[in-house]
């Protein structure tokens, strides 16, 4: 019998893991939003992400709406067996992806690219607040020490940092990362050391794009 390639059975398990992250959010958050869907991202999620630069709302936002090909973004980041894919749906709707990466030895989760679709849905301006309970979901799994966001809009450092992303990271003078330090002790780290939910019990209402 041959044997599994390791590259597939690196993939296999951390599907895995993204899948109990996924659950693990989307039970945190049934209250607030009963039709919140979680899961890597898909074909057509990159097929619905095109048609966002055509959405009335993507030519009357505050900031531009810059049109990423997530194709592109999808196929870079996939190439990774341990990583950070996520599609955010409400229903059938697709309200945000997100893509990044585990450094090697898994100190860090990152969210490198994170984007919400420009038109109104029942999730808006609660994208980087999901995402950011999912990465901290995955990176309890991983053991990691960190999780970060990688060159955030300046306009959306402070809700961030209501996250819990409090530390900042500056190279040339410019912020590049915001972090949160989470510590690794054998216990669901979405979950405070009273026994609380580290997620809010109130919605956000804010957000965007990264």
């Amino acid at each position: 019998m041959d044997k599994i390639p390791a590259r597939k059975l690196a993939e296999t398990r951390h599907l895995r893991l993204r899948n109990e992250a996924c659950r693990v959010v989307v039970n945190e958050l049934k209250a607030l939003y009963p039709h919140l869907q979680l899961s890597d991202i898909d074909t057509d999620a990159v097929a619905q992400a095109r048609r966002w630069a055509e959405a009335p709302c993507a030519t009357r936002r505050r900031r531009p709406y810059v049109p990423w090909d997530w194709q592109e973004l999808w196929r870079r980041f996939r190439n990774h067996a341990c990583r950070v894919d996520l599609a955010i749906r409400d229903a059938e709707v697709l309200c945000t992806l997100a893509v990044g990466r585990v450094s090697k030895g898994r100190m860090v989760a990152s969210i490198r690219y994170l984007q919400s679709n420009p038109a109104s849905h029942d999730l808006q301006g609660e994208a980087g607040r999901i995402a950011t309970a999912y990465l901290l979901a995955l990176a309890t799994q991983l053991r990691c020490g960190e999780i970060a966001l990688n060159r955030p809009v300046p306009e959306l450092v402070a809700y961030y940092e209501r996250l819990g992303f409090t530390r900042h990271v500056h190279r040339k003078g410019v912020l590049c990362r915001l972090v949160q330090d989470i510590t690794v002790g054998g216990q669901d780290l979405t979950v405070a050391v009273d026994g609380s939910s580290r997620l809010s019990a109130e919605p956000t209402r804010s957000g965007g794009q990264q």
